[in-house]
C-alpha cells in the first residue's frame, strides 16, 4: 500500500490595521499624550544642544528641530516654543546672537537630556547637567566639551510661527569642528556618522542608536537607482 502524505497549504491575507485619528480626536487628548503623539508621528529626528552665552552666564538647550536650510551660505535654522514662560536661549540670543550646535553622542545624552528642565535664570546650565564648556578661537559661545561635531553660528534671522506662537530662529555657520576619523582626508564631503555614536529621537523623551544603511547614486533620469 502506498502512502501519500498531503501537505495542505493555507495562505493567509493579513490586513495591517490602521487607527485613525482626527483633529476633534487629537483635541480631546490630555496634553502631555498628544504632545508625544505628534511628537512621534514624524518618526526619528536628529537631538543637537544649543550653547549660549551673555556675560557670565552660559546656557545649554536640547532641542530635536534642526534643519538644514542651505548649503551656501551654511544656513540651518530650529524651533523655539512660545515665550509665554522664560526661554534662556532666545533671551541670551537677542542680546549676544552666537550659538553653537553640538551633535548628541551616548556618553552625552544623560546630561544633554537634564537641560531640558526649567532652571532658573543665570544658572550655568553645562556645570549643573555635568557637562563641560569648551572655547574655540576667542568664538562667542562655548561648545559641547567631546561632542564629535561643533558648529559655531550666528543668529541671523526669525521667523514667527503665527499658528502656535513658537519661533523658527535662523542661523549661520561660521565655524565647524568634526573629529578627525569622521571625515577622511580624500572624502567627497560626507560624514561617517555612524562611527561618531550619534544619537536620534522620538517623541519626548525617547532616544535611538541609529544604523547606517548605505548610500545611494545621485538620482538622475534615465540612470538605474544604485547604491555606491
Amino acid at each position: 500500500m502506498t502512502i501519500v502524505n498531503l501537505t495542505l497549504v493555507i495562505e493567509v491575507c493579513i490586513y495591517i490595521t490602521m487607527k485613525h485619528l482626527n483633529t476633534n480626536h487629537l483635541a480631546q487628548l490630555p496634553s502631555r499624550k498628544r504632545a508625544h503623539l505628534i511628537n512621534s508621528v514624524v518618526g526619528y529626528k536628529s537631538i543637537h544642544l544649543i550653547g549660549t552665552h551673555f556675560e557670565d552666564w552660559s546656557n545649554l538647550c536640547i532641542i530635536s528641530t534642526l534643519t538644514h536650510l542651505g548649503s551656501n551660505p551654511a544656513l540651518l535654522g530650529f524651533v523655539l516654543r512660545p515665550t509665554t514662560v522664560p526661554r534662556h536661549t532666545y533671551d541670551i540670543v537677542q542680546k549676544n546672537p552666537y550659538f553653537t550646535v553640538n551633535n548628541v553622542t551616548e556618553d552625552l545624552l544623560e546630561g544633554g537630556h537634564q537641560s531640558s528642565a526649567s532652571y532658573d535664570e543665570q544658572i550655568n546650565e553645562f556645570k549643573e547637567v555635568g557637562l563641560k564648556e569648551e572655547w574655540k578661537n576667542d568664538f562667542k559661545a562655548p561648545f559641547v566639551q567631546d561632542s564629535p561635531i561643533q558648529l559655531g553660528c550666528k543668529w541671523i534671522r526669525e521667523m514667527p510661527i503665527i499658528e502656535n506662537g513658537c519661533r523658527f530662529l535662523i542661523g549661520q555657520i561660521e565655524e565647524i569642528y568634526i573629529q578627525d576619523t569622521l571625515i577622511a582626508d580624500d572624502s567627497d564631503g560626507f560624514l561617517s556618522l555612524e562611527t561618531a555614536g550619534l544619537i536620534c529621537g522620538s517623541g519626548m523623551d525617547g532616544y535611538y542608536r541609529p544604523n547606517f544603511l548605505h548610500r545611494r547614486n545621485y538620482a538622475q533620469p534615465n540612470v538605474p537607482p544604485h547604491t555606491i
